[in-house]
């Protein structure tokens, strides 16, 4: 774990390990049989309690608005809970279950995005893709607009793509859909209701307010990973030789970096000209 200046703050070896989400001021590991809660403070153990099964190929979703419910998102996602720590899976479940509060949900199965509430479904819309994988699931700007990326099946010559929709949580009105060709990752900052597509070395800000390409970045040599704050305000640069926090305004533009490498074709909007990996924004 890195503190805000890139130094290791705490560094801890675990025997069984399958993914690890912050809440509050403890680190939840997620083990095969075990949900190990850890101070992040210091790394010491605080807890170490049986669970039920949880998928291996899963791993934690959390909300934006309600991170003390993380979900284990996996062939069949679940909420987990202290107190004591069990799973649950509220209402009739789904492939994406995305607490706004405690008591209520957005669940999405099927094409079928619902608000689910303790006294049952408030709304159900069409939202999505039914066929295609998931991919990842937030809340933005607050809770009031929901974010669903499914990952579509490559065809013979291309990398596949991802499918962003955003929809109204008030009522599931579908605000814009996205397809984002050859993304290797894809993050949010809720705070700010962006996303950030990166295809290689290179970043591609959008704003999911309005469905709208912002500008393009362009990473350093050596990047294996990358986060964002959810108000863009900072990237972390995972590399070789350990972590950096940077601006966005310290990655250098897309635009500039093509001026340096020489002159190349015009592109559309969305796209990145010029040696390396390019991205295409398209709205449908």
């Amino acid at each position: 774990m890195y503190d805000a200046s890139g130094q290791v703050r705490i560094r801890i070896e675990l025997d069984d390990f399958l993914d690890v989400v912050g809440v509050g001021d403890e680190l939840w590991v997620a083990a095969s049989r075990h949900l190990i809660r850890l101070s992040a403070r210091d790394g010491h153990e605080r807890a170490r309690d049986p669970i039920d099964y949880l998928d291996p190929d899963g791993r934690f979703m959390q909300s934006s608005t309600a991170p003390q419910l993380p979900v284990w998102q996996g062939a069949l996602p679940t909420v987990i809970r202290t107190g004591p720590v069990r799973t649950e899976v509220p209402g009739p479940g789904g492939d994406v279950i995305l607490p706004i509060s405690d008591g209520r949900w957005l669940l999405w199965q099927g094409g079928q995005l619902r608000l689910w509430r303790s006294i049952g479904e408030a709304w159900r819309k069409p939202i999505g893709e039914p066929g295609s994988r998931i991919h990842d699931a937030q809340l933005l700007l607050d809770g009031r607009l929901f974010a669903l990326t499914q990952q579509r099946a490559p065809r013979p010559g291309d990398d596949g793509e991802l499918r962003l929709t955003v929809a109204a949580v008030s009522d599931g009105a579908q605000h814009t859909q996205l397809r984002l060709p050859a993304v290797t990752q894809l993050l949010f900052a809720a705070r700010r209701g962006a996303a950030i597509a990166r295809a290689g070395d290179r970043l591609s800000l959008i704003d999911l307010r309005f469905g709208r390409w912002i500008r393009d970045l362009v990473l350093p040599a050596g990047v294996t990973e990358i986060a964002v704050d959810d108000g863009l305000q900072w990237f972390a640069l995972a590399g070789g030789d350990g972590l950096e926090l940077v601006r966005p305004d310290a990655l250098a533009t897309a635009t500039a970096h093509a001026a340096s490498a020489g002159p190349a074709d015009a592109g559309s909007p969305g796209s990145i000209n010029g040696e390396g990996h390019a991205i295409a924004v398209e709205v449908l």
